[in-house]
């Protein structure tokens, strides 16, 4: 049997965790499903249609995402339960891995469930009472779909605050990323004023002429814009993944640790 991981043992603590928040899962389900069947009704009256729709399913999504992934290591935390988890009888990256799957495509199918049983239940009513369905909700539609890869990315920064936060991970997570997102806003302000800052006082000059000026504009956009490709791509591919690799590192300092 594979010490690190074996394929046995994780569905089976898998199937342990999520049986153990079974009561949670019903009333959360009960909850959306009925908010998202009233409030459909509701916007039925004045003619909501798909888009409406499907910003609901995304404000469920990205927001029950984030507090699902700041709660998931709640019990490594806890000095009630903390006994429990180091003695489960799984490796550290079983423990990982399974606190992944449920925070990132667990969350994001458990949404999708409970959110079409919402609008189906809807949809009903809106009939029962206007005598009309409106276009249905497709959860595999592509705007939907292009929204997947950012939920993932903000799941991966709530997860790694859920990992590393001992208390009220959700509000330090969020108090977290508006500090970040601050500093690297005058970050950035302050390396364009150091970079460009000499160039934009000659290019408005007296003795530059307006081809040097626009050949320098020229020259300072195409800057630009490889600058925000190359944030873009950083974004896009390697936030998840470091973030995952942080959270796994403090999983792993707590299993030796004790949890401490």
């Amino acid at each position: 049997m594979n010490e690190y991981f074996n394929i046995r043992r994780f569905l089976l603590l898998t199937k342990r965790e999520e049986f153990m928040r079974l009561h949670s899962l019903v009333f959360s389900a009960l909850a959306i499903a009925g908010s998202v069947a009233v409030l459909l009704l509701l916007t039925g009256f004045r003619g909501g249609g798909t888009e409406y729709m499907n910003t609901l399913f995304l404000m469920f999504l990205f927001a029950g995402g984030a507090l699902t992934a700041a709660g998931t290591f709640r019990n490594m935390h806890s000095r009630d339960t903390c006994h429990d988890w180091l003695m489960l009888p799984a490796s550290t990256e079983e423990k990982f891995f399974s606190r992944l799957l449920a925070a990132s495509a667990g969350w994001w199918l458990y949404i999708n469930l409970v959110f079409y049983v919402g609008v189906l239940v809807g949809e009903i009513l809106r009939f029962l009472v206007i005598g009309e369905f409106r276009a249905f909700f497709n959860p595999l539609s592509p705007v939907l779909l292009r929204a997947v890869h950012h939920y993932v990315i903000l799941q991966s920064l709530f997860f790694a605050g859920g990992a590393w936060f001992r208390r009220h991970q959700f509000l330090k997570s969020v108090l977290f990323l508006s500090l970040l997102g601050i500093s690297l806003g005058l970050f950035s302000l302050i390396a364009a004023r150091i970079i460009f800052g000499s160039y934009f006082h000659e290019a408005f000059s007296f003795d530059m002429s307006i081809h040097m000026g626009d050949r320098f504009f020229g020259n300072t956009l195409e800057t630009g814009e490889l600058i925000l490709k190359i944030v873009k791509t950083l974004y896009l591919w390697l936030t998840a993944p470091f973030c995952w690799l942080i959270a796994y590192l403090r999983v792993r300092e707590a299993e030796v640790k004790n949890a401490l």
